[in-house]
């Protein structure tokens, strides 16, 4: 079924009748996206939450300029679409408002979520990060870092409980571990390290292996400024499985020319107090009273779970790619 919405994007960008049904893409559930098959070719829509904060769509753009950079430095990625009026976004007249859109080319392969531990897809997403951090484009400093949102993580935990789900308490136990990432990240604006643009999002469920066996990583939308080590810790972590994975990513990463070294524990805290995904499945859960069945329940009751873990683990993943990484330096690798 083709949504008034979905109707309104398709006529922006020119794209024509659809051929056969949309089909809804998984894991995108906080934005609507569709693969699109029409006369004129095979495209991914995404459809916004309606009325986009100024906040939020300053961070698309920003987004959309580092996107467009690397793709013109040949870096493989979705080719974005452009509306009938040359846009990137399209603002769509909605009954709640504007919904902005934009669309791409779909890119045929398999979703690199489904490889992830399988030859070369390691070595692969090294060397995409490594190009990326390679470009150096600056991004400030840790001053300009948001503290994670105690308020709003006290609430999930006051909602959660009057909702009756499992995980309320456990909320409730690791809000002191929240006010602990509160603190590292004050003590980390104060140290004002540098940072630079890159993806923000880099991992397996934003990237697709295509036909010729190569990493394109997908959903730039959240591009903006990163800790290049914090970037480079979490890819490790996300795309690597086994020790010889890890040297393979550690080599090409160097080999792309990635410089960054692996952030320290103080750092490293940016990733775990990012509370937004976590908050974002609890409130679609409370909100519309979502049962186990369905991802956002799933979801939150992992992360929750894994919440208190989370950084000990990015510390260890840290010093094993640290280890890699100066064995690299001291010749231990053969370069590719």
């Amino acid at each position: 079924m083709v949504t008034p919405d979905l109707r309104s994007a398709l006529q922006h960008f020119d794209l024509g009748e659809p051929l056969d049904p949309p089909v809804p893409v998984a894991e995108a559930w906080s934005n609507e996206v569709f693969r699109v098959i029409t006369g004129r070719g095979d495209f991914a829509v995404k459809l916004f939450p309606p009325n986009l904060s100024p906040a939020r769509r300053q961070v698309l753009i920003t987004a959309i300029g580092f996107e467009q950079q690397a793709l013109a430095s040949g870096i493989g990625g979705p080719a974005p679409v452009l509306s009938h009026d040359g846009q990137i976004l399209a603002d769509l007249p909605v009954g709640s408002g504007v919904r902005t859109a934009r669309c791409h080319s779909w890119v045929p392969g398999t979703p690199a979520s489904q490889l992830v531990g399988s030859d070369g897809l390691a070595a692969s997403a090294g060397r995409v990060l490594g190009r990326l951090h390679a470009k150096q484009v600056p991004g400030g400093d840790t001053s300009q870092l948001q503290g994670p949102d105690q308020d709003r993580w006290e609430h999930g935990v006051v909602a959660s409980r009057a909702a009756g789900v499992p995980w309320a308490d456990e909320m409730a136990a690791i809000t002191p571990l929240v006010q602990r990432l509160a603190d590292q990240l004050e003590v980390l604006r104060q140290q004002r390290r540098p940072m630079q643009v890159s993806h923000r999002d880099f991992d397996p469920k934003n990237g697709v292996v295509d036909h010729d066996g190569q990493l394109i990583i997908t959903d730039w939308d959240y591009a903006g400024p990163v800790v290049a080590g914090v970037e480079l810790v979490t890819a490790a972590a996300s795309f690597v499985r086994t020790e010889g994975q890890l040297g393979e990513f550690a080599e090409a990463y160097r080999a792309a020319g990635g410089t960054a070294d692996p952030a320290d524990e103080l750092a490293l805290g940016i990733e775990v107090a990012e509370l937004d995904w976590i908050l974002r499945n609890v409130e679609a859960v409370v909100a519309h009273g979502l049962g186990p069945a369905t991802d956002q329940y799933r979801t939150a009751a992992e992360l929750i779970t894994s919440f208190a873990g989370e950084l000990d683990d990015l510390v260890s993943w840290s010093r094993r790619l640290g280890s890699f990484l100066d064995q690299l330096g001291r010749g231990a690798f053969r370069k590719p």
